[in-house]
């Protein structure tokens, strides 16, 4: 398994001085993204503010859902699982999520 080329976490959310919300990560804090909370060109579509909220908080806890999913693979045994498959699966969603391709 090959170290994650993604920022470690903490990840939180901050702000910058205009009030556009950021993401920033590890221990110094530094910038990973900004989160769009509109949506541009609106004839897109927007997604009302509680659901942009919401997708924002689910890209800043994903480190740690990486680490905990990471954790549980390492202690479960290829028969743990009820489908041979899923093992496989869920492992290439963790190299992707790695940055592996």
């Amino acid at each position: 398994m090959g170290k994650p080329k993604f920022t470690p976490e903490p990840w939180m959310d901050g702000n910058t001085d205009d009030g556009e919300r950021l993401i920033l990560g590890g221990l110094s804090r530094s910038y990973v993204a900004n989160i769009q909370i509109y949506q541009t060109p609106r004839k897109m579509g927007l997604y009302a503010e509680e659901t942009r909220m919401a997708n924002a908080d689910l890209i800043i806890t994903a480190p740690e859902l990486y680490r905990e999913l990471e954790m549980v693979m390492r202690k479960l045994n290829y028969e743990d699982l009820p489908n041979p498959s899923d093992h496989q699966r869920i492992n290439a969603l963790l190299a992707k999520a790695r940055g592996e391709k």
